[in-house]
C-alpha cells in the first residue's frame, strides 16, 4: 500500500512539474520505470467472490483486472504513466460503494465515460463517470455493481481505454 502512496506523490510532483515547469529527465511517474505497476495484484482479495469480469471490454480480459477491493483509496487510482498514452491500471475491480481516483491532466487526456468509438461491447448505464476536460484529479463513487468503461477522447485509438468492474 505504501508503494502506491509514494507512487501517487511522485506522480503528482511529475504532473505539477510537467504542467508548470521543467523536469530533470525522462523518468516516469513510477520512479524510472522499474516499478510502474510493481504492486499490481499485491492487494489481498478480502472481498466477496468475483462475479466474473466483462468479456474483453476495451481489451480488458478477465485476467487483466487488478482486484483492489480490499485495499485503501490509494490503491484505487488510475493514472497516466508520465509521457505516455497508457493508463497504469486500466482494468480494475472494486466493490460497490467504493471510489476510484482518476489522476492526470484532463486537458491533455480528456476522460470520457462509455465504450470508445470502434470498440465492441456495452457498459453499465448510467455511468458514475462524468466527462472531465480540465483539472488533474477526479474521484467518482461507484454505488452499484456493473462494468463502467472509460477512455481518453484524444488517444483511444492508441489503446488509452479501460474498465472499472464493480462487484456487489
Amino acid at each position: 500500500m505504501k508503494l502506491r502512496s509514494v507512487w501517487m506523490v511522485m506522480s503528482c510532483l511529475a504532473l505539477a512539474s510537467a504542467c508548470g515547469g521543467t523536469t530533470s529527465g525522462g523518468n516516469d511517474a513510477g520512479g524510472g520505470g522499474s516499478d510502474a505497476g510493481s504492486d499490481a495484484g499485491s492487494v489481498a482479495d478480502a472481498g466477496p467472490p468475483d462475479t466474473g469480469a466483462p468479456a474483453a471490454l476495451h481489451g480488458c480480459a478477465e485476467a487483466d483486472f487488478v482486484d483492489v477491493r480490499g485495499g485503501t483509496q490509494d490503491d484505487r487510482m488510475i493514472m497516466v504513466l508520465n509521457g505516455t498514452t497508457t493508463f497504469d491500471y486500466p482494468c480494475m475491480t472494486i466493490s460497490a460503494g467504493q471510489s476510484v481516483m482518476f489522476m492526470w491532466d484532463f486537458a491533455a487526456h480528456p476522460l470520457t465515460p462509455g465504450v470508445a468509438p470502434g470498440q465492441t461491447g456495452t457498459g453499465t448505464t448510467p455511468s458514475p463517470i462524468q466527462p472531465q476536460s480540465s483539472g488533474v484529479v477526479y474521484t467518482p463513487a461507484f454505488p452499484t455493481a456493473g462494468d463502467y468503461p472509460f477512455y481518453c477522447s484524444n488517444d483511444f485509438a492508441s489503446g488509452m481505454m479501460g474498465v472499472v468492474h464493480v462487484v456487489p
